[in-house]
């Protein structure tokens, strides 16, 4: 009994051993295997990542222009537009390098263009100043100061000028010739604002202003400011804007300022900027404007022109050949252009200012070389016009009237915004509509400081 339960116990035991160790060994694969599972299902995961991640990267990002120009002439020759490559991985880095080498201006974002610089302003200012001349030129710090008249016309001009436009210096004085009318104020400019040069044409302009000059000291100052003589063709800049003297042709020298001739040496100065300009005629006289178109008609043309010897006309042809689009005249009350002239101006089609204290007053033109604005001084008081609707029949014509206010010169401006319908004529005080075919139509007056009033017109057969 004993020794067959020996070899039973010895039996159990030598099955039991392999068993476990079969078993111990399947634990041991399966849980090898499980790790392994787990670690390559975890890469695998970051791998889909990372090719999700480039694959996005190469949809949204894209090549970025450097604005640092230091950064640029290190990372790419000076043909190569520079560029910076975002990039996620150090892979994609290495083949950012070869697609940067060996890119073309398609695969590069196109370099930006800097923003346009902004335009420089030119700012010409037709100061008040009674019956006399008084123009500021202005672009950016430099100024010049045109004539200005007598001191007791000038003070208040230079004084706005000084505290109100805050001008502490002036580039040029430009004294047009030896009218103290003109050049009387010299002295009380020149110790009002720190100048550079006096530009003058003649000797007797130069006579003109120590005699008219207030003070000794003021005549001193007038001798020591720097001079330059401004004869025919030749050309001085305010900032960008150039000034060149395109008249008279020849000077003649007078003895004193009395002598009324002395207005055949006043120069005529045109004024450009960009596709802007300016004639700015002084006292200049018929002779000259003929001499202007016979030697240099090109510089007769303009878009804003200073009517000669204040409220005196300028004869027709010269002011046909201009083609101005605006005119001023440079005068004050006691003193106002005359009727006729003033519709002689208004038949070309120009705008007209008066700088005289109950119109316009001061007017400055604003431009950039392109666009050109105006504004004046002055507000225009109440006015009106008779009618505001007109019903008339094709061939008839009918006379408007209107109230401009007391002193007001009738500089208004009118237009048809349908000339084959209605056109306008007007005299000095009165207008008078033309009906010329069927069809409906606005006719439109406008005053020196731009404001507008309409009359609503309806042409019948």
């Amino acid at each position: 009994m004993r020794k067959s339960s020996t070899r039973r116990r010895k039996s159990k035991s030598a099955t039991f051993f392999p068993i476990v160790f079969l078993v111990l060994l399947l634990l041991a694969v399966s849980f090898y295997v499980v790790s392994h599972f787990n670690e390559a299902s975890v890469k695998g995961k970051q791998i889909s990542e990372n090719r999700s991640a480039q694959k996005h990267a190469a949809v949204t990002q894209t090549p970025a222009v450097l604005t640092d120009t230091e950064s640029a002439a290190e990372s790419t020759p000076s043909e190569t537009p520079a560029v910076s490559l975002v990039v996620s991985t150090l892979a994609e880095a290495t083949l950012a390098e070869a697609t940067l080498a060996e890119a073309t201006p398609v695969e590069l974002i196109a370099e930006s263009t800097p923003a346009e610089e902004e335009k420089k302003l030119l700012q010409v200012y037709f100061m008040s100043v009674g019956r006399n001349d008084g123009i500021l030129i202005r672009m950016g710090d430099e100024c010049a100061f045109i004539d200005g008249g007598r001191e007791v016309s000038a003070a208040p001009a230079a004084k706005y000028i000084s505290e109100e436009l805050g001008i502490k210096k002036l580039k040029y004085y430009i004294a047009t010739h030896g009218h103290d009318d003109h050049v009387g104020c010299a002295g009380m400019i020149l110790s009002t604002f720190e100048t550079e040069t006096i530009l003058y044409n003649n000797d007797l302009s130069l006579r003109t202003m120590k005699d008219s000059a207030a003070t000794h000291e003021r005549r001193e100052l007038i001798d020591q400011t720097e001079k330059q003589l401004f004869l025919l063709n030749d050309t001085v800049m305010i900032g960008d804007a150039v000034l060149t003297c395109v008249g008279p042709e020849n000077i003649v020298l007078r003895k004193n300022k009395d002598d009324g001739l002395e207005n055949e040496n006043s120069m005529i100065i045109r004024l450009t900027y960009g596709n802007r300009s300016f004639l700015l005629t002084g006292d200049a006289t018929s002779k000259n404007f003929s001499e202007l178109l016979e030697f240099h008609p090109e510089a007769a043309v303009c878009d804003v022109i200073k009517g000669a010897h204040h409220e005196n006309p300028i004869n027709k042809e010269f002011l046909n050949a201009t083609n101005a689009k605006y005119y001023v005249y440079s005068t004050g009350d006691n003193f106002p252009p005359k009727g006729w002239d003033v519709n002689k101006v208004r038949e070309t089609g120009a705008r007209v200012f008066v700088t005289s204290n109950s119109n316009a007053g001061s007017t400055l033109f604003t431009t950039d070389g392109d666009f050109l604005d105006v504004a004046t001084e002055n507000t225009a008081p109440q006015w009106k016009l008779d009618i505001n609707k007109l019903k008339i029949r094709a061939g008839k014509s009918i006379r408007c009237t209107f109230t401009l206010g007391k002193n007001v010169i009738d500089t208004l401006y009118w237009t048809s915004s349908d000339e084959s319908i209605a056109r306008v004529e007007y005299d000095f005080g009165r207008v008078k509509i033309f009906a010329l075919k069927p069809g409906k139509c606005t006719i439109t007056a406008t005053h020196f400081d731009g404001s507008t009033r309409e009359i609503a017109v309806e042409v019948k057969k």
